[in-house]
């Protein structure tokens, strides 16, 4: 009830035996969203904390085995039918593998566990975008998730589960046009770390079809048909935050193939997007870009004084924004961001690499 007991029950929520996505829907997470919506932002921000614990207690059983045991025993094998599933596998019987442990009691089969998390994580995204939207962005709503997206994140290259399922637009959308520095720094923290999965999907999906030639087992859905929209991300921050072109160039001159903005899709069809087109260019990259827009002003002014500038130099000196960028890093604690910059901006990757020391082993192999 949100009073009682809060914090046993939160707690018990997080190491709950995995279900199928119907039994976890009907007995935990209907009668938490009843709470969820009615509750303060602070409750709100434990029950996706306990839900986060979840996707990670969840993440951190060994699948593979679990998998491997079910397929031997076909009454454990969800993908076997109703009739075959009542014989008896004489290899269950003689290879002793059993379905995985979960605390004290084995996970029960017949259920896609995959399907059940992917259910899971898409569930949960829903949630804090419902819970941006009633507490107007707060930041305890947008630390949790950035720490939940950045669980499902490592889904895959943490615990090799065969998909990625990447934030929604209105998450993404939110974070990004929030009024504090903290909405961009989690979705930047969450867009690198993205980066890292889809990259690892990919050699993985690619290794297998080569190994299998062709014929794969995937989920239904990987998340690599979500790669377009991951890019679009990418594309609209960066060009927003560092590129000072937030809006996308007219449906005429796109080419087919190219990357599109996500942030203005819905403002092309209205027609603000015309409307903004009309405005001086520095207006409109002002109101979005990592030196005048709202969340970045102050700590920019803050700059251009301490080096004794005008702010409006920060824009048109390349050498003074990478330095802003450091500052940023260094002096406010902003790492989401800089990372995000430096690991998809062509020049500041560069500049990382330039500024990065050399190995032991590479200075060892330069000299020899």
């Amino acid at each position: 009830n949100g009073v009682h007991h809060v914090g046993p029950v939160l707690r018990l929520v997080a190491r709950l035996q995995p279900r199928s996505y119907a039994d976890l829907h009907r007995e935990v997470l209907k009668p938490l969203y009843r709470l969820y919506m009615t509750c303060s932002a602070a409750l709100k921000a434990r029950i996706l904390e306990a839900l986060t614990a979840l996707l990670r207690n969840w993440a951190e059983i060994d699948w593979e085995s679990h998998l491997a045991a079910t397929r031997l025993d076909p009454a454990l094998d969800p993908t076997v039918d109703d009739d075959s599933a009542n014989v008896e596998s004489t290899a269950s019987l003689t290879s002793g593998a059993k379905p995985q442990a979960h605390r004290f009691t084995p996970i029960p089969g017949g259920v896609d566990y995959y399907k059940v998390i992917f259910e899971f994580v898409t569930y949960v995204d829903q949630i804090i975008l419902a819970g941006l939207v009633d507490e107007e962005d707060h930041e305890l709503i947008q630390v949790q998730a950035g720490a939940f997206f950045r669980t499902a994140a490592d889904l895959h290259t943490t615990h090799l589960l065969p998909f990625v399922v990447p934030p929604s637009p209105g998450i993404v959308y939110r974070l990004l046009l929030s009024p504090t520095l903290l909405g961009q720094e989690v979705l930047c923290g969450i867009l690198v770390r993205m980066r890292a999965s889809f990259t690892a999907l990919r050699s993985h999906v690619a290794n297998k079809m080569e190994l299998s030639r062709g014929a794969i087992d995937l989920p239904t859905e990987s998340g690599l048909e979500k790669m377009a929209l991951f890019n679009s991300y990418v594309w609209d921050v960066c060009n927003t935050l560092w590129l000072d072109k937030p809006l996308p160039k007219p449906p005429g001159e796109r080419r087919k193939g190219e990357t599109t903005s996500v942030l203005f899709e819905l403002a092309d069809e209205t027609g603000l997007t015309e409307a903004m087109r009309k405005l001086p260019p520095h207006q409109v990259a002002g109101a979005f870009n990592l030196v005048q827009s709202l969340p970045f002003h102050g700590i920019a002014a803050r700059f251009a004084r301490e080096r004794g500038v005008a702010i409006d130099t920060l824009l048109g000196s390349a050498a003074l924004k990478s330095d802003f960028l450091d500052y940023l890093q260094d002096e406010v604690g902003c790492v989401g961001v800089v990372d995000f910059l430096c690991s998809f901006i062509s020049s500041l990757v560069k500049r990382r690499q330039e500024q990065t020391p050399e190995s032991p082993s590479a200075q060892a192999t330069d000299s020899a």
